[in-house]
């Protein structure tokens, strides 16, 4: 969809799935539209990507939104009473923007809408993150407007912004990240506001009149791959928090499906465990055991992973020889099997076998 005015205009319930916008105005005008914007591509529209208007109510998620001139996302709160508009933010990245990643301009009065914006990346924009703005102004000048709306803003990366965060006198900021911001991570997060959990690196300055809880940022290097992963050793791991009350309300209660280890990560990525090798051990037959010819012998093993549990049900008894013997944590089985041993042991080409007269060798792997 490229070259238009709007790329749509949403006066209804849409949901727009799986497009590429470029080119346009704004590449999506929702005038008290709403629905889903979901696995979209923006490339380099002339004013917005994403662009709310009126009593719009939208799920914009796991979108892609490049370049654009203005702002990735426009969202102006007008005048709206009635069911609470939620306006959920959710995977996405933004990046390249001429002025902000996500802008809310406010107008006067309080409105009925709730905001979550969470576990996206917001990547080097000219001017703010997410700025928050008022009295109806779009041209940014980083006021850090007193929006009296609630905000959530949970697991976000911003990384190479100029200011990355301005605004808001309700707004809860859990478990994100603020990098490389030129001028400053956080600014004017105040009235019943609060910063918690969340971490700061190499800003020109990491906050200024904000509310901070100090006892739990951290200003250290996340150490992120290119992609804003987190390596191994990174600092933001697990250090962020999976439930938080503020002002009486529980504002985040995550299961513990929701995250790996003993918290979750800081940023928009959760880092995924370590694959840690199974541990095998073959407890039956043991080196130099004998047998008579026709005796049941019992192949007796164990088998556990980190991740997975207790494995023994999964092993397999397979001789190298002849085959497979059988399945389980315990097998008994009568015959004749054959076996390398360990190269390096014997000559390769020797053979461990029960032979005719019932003597077992030993080999020291079994495969």
């Amino acid at each position: 969809i490229q070259n238009g005015d709007d790329g749509i205009s949403a006066f209804a319930q849409l949901h727009i799935l799986d497009n590429h916008f470029v080119g346009n105005r704004d590449a999506i005008d929702y005038e008290s539209g709403g629905g889903t914007c979901r696995n979209n591509v923006f490339d380099d529209n002339h004013d917005d990507a994403v662009d709310l208007d009126g009593a719009s109510q939208v799920i914009i998620e796991n979108n892609l939104i490049r370049n654009c001139v203005d702002d990735g996302i426009e969202i102006r709160l007008h005048d709206y009473q009635g069911p609470t508009l939620n306006i959920i933010i959710r995977g996405n990245l933004i990046s390249g923007s001429g002025e902000d990643g996500i802008q809310l301009i406010d107008y006067s009065g309080l409105s009925d809408r709730y905001f979550l914006i969470e576990r996206n990346v917001i990547e080097a924009t000219a001017m703010a993150g997410l700025g928050l703005m008022d009295k109806g102004d779009t041209m940014e000048d980083y006021r850090g407007a007193s929006i009296p709306e609630p905000i959530h803003l949970f697991n976000n990366t911003f990384i190479g912004n100029d200011h990355g965060l301005t605004g808001g006198d309700n707004l809860v900021a859990l478990n994100n990240l603020f990098i490389d911001s030129t001028t400053v991570g956080l600014k004017r997060v105040d009235g019943g506001s609060i910063a918690a959990y969340n971490l700061f690196w190499n800003n020109g300055r990491d906050y200024r009149n904000s509310n901070m809880d100090r006892d739990t940022t951290l200003i250290n290097d996340p150490l992120l791959d290119p992609e804003h992963h987190l390596l191994p050793g990174s600092p933001a791991i697990d250090a962020g928090t999976a439930y938080f009350e503020w002002e009486g309300e529980t504002v985040l209660d995550l299961p513990d499906t929701a995250y790996n280890g003993a918290a979750p990560d800081l940023g928009r990525f959760e880092r995924a465990p370590d694959n840690t090798p199974p541990a095998v051990a073959i407890t039956s037959p043991i080196g130099g055991a004998a047998f008579l010819e026709g005796e049941a012998i019992t192949f007796s093993g164990s088998a556990s992973d980190v991740e997975d549990g207790d494995l023994a049900d999964s092993l397999s008894w397979v001789s190298s020889i002849d085959g497979p013997i059988g399945s389980g944590g315990t097998v008994f089985r009568s015959g004749l099997f054959g076996f390398s041993l360990d190269p390096g042991s014997v000559p390769v080409d020797f053979l461990v076998y029960w032979d005719a007269k019932g003597v077992y060798e030993g080999a020291s792997e079994w495969r």
